[in-house]
């Protein structure tokens, strides 16, 4: 497979390693010329196209994480043929599991210090909602271990575990009995197949700072079987009975943290950290909490979390002018406990600038979403998935103000930007196109509108044949835009009695965010 081209972009380098959902690859983004490192999911993995959408999701949340010194930027995913993969930062280092192979046991400080650094992470992900589901030390990359500092550790994969857990539930057990590729560090109700949250990342890591600290996991057997059933039933053994220069408190945090009731754990991960550094016998760093600032931190956090999904079920009632309100209110205290450029806050800004569209206030929503953008940018930078969902819905609050024209410029920057990293005959392309044609008809240029959706049209049907539904729609607003040309040119316009026929796909009205905009024009059409 050296040399091959994944999607016209990435090529196939160097095989650095393989497992039991893929293989990692050192790879070369022909595009942006960087070094990346790109994870190939075996096709025998990707059971149906329930399991691939999940890993999609899950990889476009991921993307938010971007820029956390605890986690692997993830760039892009993809398909290729049979072949899922995702594009992350190459990092130079070594995994965690076989710094264990060589060093055995690591020192107190070390392993406290290395499992903060794994907690800052997971409490960054779990805030936007993500969950690892597969904490082990061979996710676990230690950037320049040999410094006088231990170096920095990252989590990688976030993402593919959703997607690995999705496949499993569609298949039987691999005849070695190994559900999960290795079951030293899966939780009970992974085990069980029962729903999983932080929870469960957090029982993960417990198993692995017991392995730090003793130089074994908690559970271990000849075969994975038995392992899974101690994992059930058997309580760990008591990490300073096997080590005793372990801290008695720092025993106590690894058990915690290997409840089989997921109820006895820790909270969230974020205590986990401020507890692992007041433990340490180190200084914590400046922006450390102390415990009592920690224990009314989190109370903070669970009041703000509250109010979260209070502001989410005022939205889903239809009540979104309640709901932005709510989230605007909890701006301050995201920005005061994670920080202004923490991903949760970010999301929490998106959604404000989102409900507050809904609500009814275009222009100040275009505002909020112009200064995100900004910010976005500074942080992600220009080609973030991010940034261009942002650029995205500022394009479509400035249209819902009035301020057509200069939505249309907005999109054509955004449709140029996207076209510049992937290609202009890419998927994602579809509906920025698409976008861009309606803003610039509604701007008034029917006859450039009338060109982009040609051209697109064209391209769905190159790619993907004349019958799919993408293509169906684009030809409904290219109807619309045809005839509006035709009539600013003086021109007799198509019978209206084609419009009425174009607005229905298999007898419904066409599945798409614009039907009302189409319907509007449908009905100016018919009065000519």
């Amino acid at each position: 497979m050296t040399g091959q081209v994944l999607d016209g972009r990435y090529r196939l380098v160097e095989r650095l390693g393989s497992g039991g959902m893929g293989e990692v690859w050192r790879g070369h983004d022909e595009r942006l010329g960087r070094t990346v490192a790109i994870k190939l999911i075996h096709p025998g993995a990707s059971v149906d196209d329930e399991a691939v959408a999940l890993f999609r999701r899950e990889a476009q949340v991921t993307a938010r994480l971007a820029g956390h010194p605890n986690i692997v930027i993830l760039y892009d995913y993809g398909t290729d043929g049979d072949t899922v993969y995702t594009v992350m930062e190459l990092v130079t280092g070594c995994s965690l599991s076989a710094l264990l192979r060589e060093r055995g046991r690591l020192p107190v400080e070390l392993a406290v210090r290395w499992g903060a650094h794994v907690c800052a992470g997971l409490a960054a992900a779990h805030a936007v909602g993500v969950v690892h589901r597969d904490i082990k030390p061979s996710n676990l990359m230690v950037v320049d271990a040999d410094a006088p500092d231990g170096g920095t550790v990252k989590l990688v994969d976030f993402g593919i575990a959703g997607f690995h857990e999705a496949a499993l539930h569609q298949r039987t057990l691999p005849p070695t009995g190994e559900p999960f590729g290795t079951p030293l560090y899966v939780s009970p109700e992974q085990i069980q197949m029962l729903p999983v949250g932080a929870f469960s990342d957090l029982y993960s890591f417990g198993a692995v700072l017991f392995h730090m600290l003793t130089g074994q996991p908690p559970f271990h057997a000849a075969e994975p079987m038995p392992v899974l059933r101690m994992h059930l039933t058997e309580p760990p053994p008591n990490p300073a009975e096997l080590r005793p220069d372990v801290p008695a408190e720092l025993a106590e945090l690894v058990l915690m943290l290997l409840a089989k009731d997921p109820g006895q754990r820790p909270d969230n991960a974020l205590w986990v950290r401020d507890r692992l550094l007041s433990l340490s016998g180190t200084s914590p760093p400046a922006s450390a909490a102390s415990p009592t600032e920690s224990a009314s931190r989190e109370a903070q956090m669970r009041r703000l979390e509250q109010s979260w999904v209070e502001a989410e079920r005022l939205a889903a009632a239809g009540q979104a002018a309640a709901a932005a309100q709510r989230i605007g209110a909890l701006l301050g205290e995201l920005a005061a406990i994670y920080g202004a450029d923490h991903p949760a806050t970010l999301e929490a800004r998106r959604r404000h600038a989102s409900l507050t569209s809904r609500a009814g206030d275009p222009e100040r929503a275009a505002a909020l979403f112009d200064t995100l953008v900004a910010d976005l940018d500074r942080i992600y930078g220009h080609a973030h998935p991010e940034t261009y969902a942002a650029r995205h819905h500022l394009a479509a609050a400035t249209e819902q103000a009035g301020r057509r024209a200069e939505a249309a410029v907005l999109r054509s920057e955004l449709v140029d930007a996207l076209t510049a990293q992937y290609g202009p005959q890419a998927a994602r392309l579809l509906h920025p196109r698409l976008f861009y044609a309606v803003d610039l008809a509604e701007a008034g240029d029917f006859t450039g509108a009338e060109k982009l959706l040609r051209d697109l049209a064209a391209a769905l049907e190159q790619q993907l044949g004349a019958h799919t539904p993408a293509l169906q729609i684009v030809h409904h607003y290219l109807d619309v835009a045809a005839a509006f040309a035709s009539e600013t040119a003086g021109a007799e316009p198509p019978h209206p009695n084609r419009f009425r026929e174009s607005t229905r796909l298999d007898g419904r009205p066409p599945p798409h965010p614009l039907r009302q905009r189409l319907t509007r024009w449908l009905r100016s059409t018919t009065e000519l």
